[in-house]
């Protein structure tokens, strides 16, 4: 029997200052230094290749800091920010992220092989007549006249 195949594309749309929660949350799981700083600014690196600056103040210092982020770090905030709201992510799936108008999209591929439903004819047949039988009109009620 020949297997067909199914797929699912599905797009998470995070706003920049979603994107900007999730890799603060995602920087203090991993005991950076961003979500202890202050007056956080996101930027989106212009190569639209998913990479981010943070720039922050450190507390006592006199000036903000660039802090550098590439899209496999964005992509692993994202995914991690995910799981910790309970948002179902498969976990074969190919996962991406990509820069659109005032977001991040983090696009999730998934392709199953299935078996088809395949149903015969005289099975069918079958079930046609027997479903007639049980479905079968009753006759309306006469109407008495009241008169």
């Amino acid at each position: 029997m020949n297997k067909l195949s199914l797929s699912e594309h599905r797009r998470i749309t995070f706003s920049f200052p979603l994107v900007l929660d999730a890799a603060l949350a995602f920087d203090r799981e991993h005991n950076g230094w961003l979500w202890r700083a202050s007056n956080h600014v996101l930027t989106i690196a212009p190569a639209a290749d998913g990479s981010l600056s943070i720039q922050a103040l450190r507390s006592g210092a006199s000036a903000a800091e660039n802090c550098e982020r590439n899209a496999a770090w964005v992509a692993a905030a994202l995914l991690n920010y995910c799981f910790r709201r309970r948002i179902p992510i498969p976990r074969q799936g190919h996962k991406r992220i990509e820069l659109v108008t005032d977001a991040i999209d983090l696009v999730i591929s998934t392709t199953v092989q299935v078996l088809p439903v395949e149903l015969q004819g005289s099975s069918l047949a079958r079930a046609g007549v027997a479903g007639e039988a049980q479905t079968a009109p009753t006759p309306a009620p006469t109407p008495i006249a009241n008169g």
